[in-house]
C-alpha cells in the first residue's frame, strides 16, 4: 500500500507550475487516468458531460410545460389550441418540491463538472506531457499500451524499482475488488425482507459504495485508509459507526425514493418513449443484472474488459 507516491519533486506538474492536487493520492489520479482513457480524451468528456446537463434542464422543462402550461380541458373538449397554452399561475405542492430538489441536485452536478474538468485537463497535460499520447491517438490506442506507458515513468514508484501491471490494476480496482468480494461472499445482505429475492439496483450500489468505501478509505492517509480502521481495539467502535452512517444512509435514501422515482420514470420515458413505441420487442430482450454482474465479474477485471465479456455471451 505504502510503495508508490505519485510525484516526487521533478515531476511533470512541478516543471510547468502547476501543483498536483493529488500528490498523495495514487488511487484517485490512476482511476482518473483510466477514466479519461474511457471517456476517450478531454473533449469528448466535456461534451459527453454538458450535454447530459442541458438534456436534463430540457426534460424539466418538457415535464413542467405538460403538467402546468397546457389547458387539456381546452384542448381535447373544445379543441382550441389557441386557449390550449395557458401557463398556471402555481405550480402542484408535489411537483414544486420535486423542482427544488432536481435543480440542488443539478446544480451539484453543474459544480462536480466544473472540478472534474479541472482534474481531467491535469490528466489531458499528464497524457501529453508524460505519456505522450494526443486526444486523436486516443480514439483508438489500447489500454494495454497506455497501462505500459504509465509502469515506466520511474517517478510513480519510491521504493519498487517498477510498477508492474498487476500494481497498476489493483490500485485502480481496489474499491471494485472489495464490492466485488463483498457480494460474492454474501457479506452485504440486499435479499428483501421476509424474502430470498435479491434486488440490486444503480442507486444502492452508490449508497452502499459511499457508505462502506466513504468510511473504510481516507485519502488525505498516505496508504488511503482511514488508519482507525487499522486499529484492532476499535473493532466495537467502527462498527457502531459504521451501522449509524447505513441508517442515516437509508433514512435520506427513503425520503427521496419518491422523488428519486418520478425523475427516473420521466426520464425513462422521454429517453425510450419513441423506441418504446416503434420497437416494442428490443424491451423484450434479455440482459443481465446489476447483481448478476457482480457475481459473475473477476477480481481486477477493468470494466471496458468486462464489458467486452459481456457482450460476447
Amino acid at each position: 500500500m505504502t510503495d508508490y507516491h505519485l510525484f516526487s519533486e521533478d515531476g511533470l506538474f512541478l516543471e510547468t507550475g502547476a501543483q498536483h492536487r493529488h500528490n498523495r493520492d495514487l488511487d484517485t489520479f490512476l482511476l482518473r487516468a483510466y477514466n479519461y482513457f474511457l471517456g476517450k480524451g478531454f473533449m469528448c468528456i466535456a461534451l459527453s458531460r454538458t450535454l447530459n446537463l442541458i438534456s436534463l434542464l430540457w426534460v424539466v422543462f418538457l415535464v413542467v410545460v405538460v403538467t402546468s402550461w397546457i389547458n387539456y380541458e381546452a384542448l381535447f373538449s373544445n379543441y382550441n389550441f389557441d386557449n390550449a397554452f395557458q401557463p398556471h399561475s402555481g405550480l402542484h405542492p408535489l411537483l414544486a418540491v420535486s423542482l427544488v430538489i432536481f435543480f440542488v441536485f443539478w446544480l451539484w452536478q453543474a459544480v462536480q463538472f466544473v472540478i472534474d474538468t479541472r482534474d481531467n485537463w491535469e490528466i489531458y497535460r499528464f497524457y501529453a506531457k508524460e505519456l505522450h499520447i494526443s486526444e486523436s491517438e486516443l480514439q483508438t490506442i489500447e489500454w494495454s499500451e497506455v497501462a505500459r506507458r504509465i509502469i515506466t515513468i520511474r517517478r510513480v514508484c519510491i521504493t519498487k524499482e517498477q510498477m508492474t501491471p498487476l500494481d497498476l490494476v489493483n490500485r485502480i480496482m481496489r474499491k471494485d475488488n472489495y464490492l466485488i468480494a463483498m457480494i460474492n461472499k454474501d457479506v452485504l445482505k440486499m435479499n428483501i425482507p421476509m424474502s430470498h429475492h435479491v434486488i440490486v439496483t444503480k442507486i444502492l450500489e452508490w449508497t452502499v459504495s459511499s457508505t462502506i468505501f466513504g468510511f473504510v478509505f481516507d485519502p488525505m492517509n498516505q496508504d488511503g485508509i482511514n488508519p482507525h480502521v487499522k486499529d484492532p481495539n476499535r473493532t466495537r467502535e467502527l462498527a457502531e459507526g459504521l451501522r449509524k452512517r447505513f441508517k442515516i444512509m437509508g433514512l435520506i435514501t427513503l425520503v427521496l425514493s419518491p422523488f428519486i422515482f418520478i425523475f427516473l420514470l420521466i426520464y425513462f420515458l422521454f429517453q425510450y418513449g419513441e423506441q418504446l413505441r416503434s420497437r416494442p420487442t428490443t424491451f423484450a430482450t434479455r440482459q443481465w443484472s446489476p447483481l448478476a454482474r457482480w457475481k459473475l465479474r473477476e477480481f481486477n477485471e477493468l470494466p471496458h474488459i468486462f464489458q467486452k465479456r459481456l457482450s460476447v455471451s
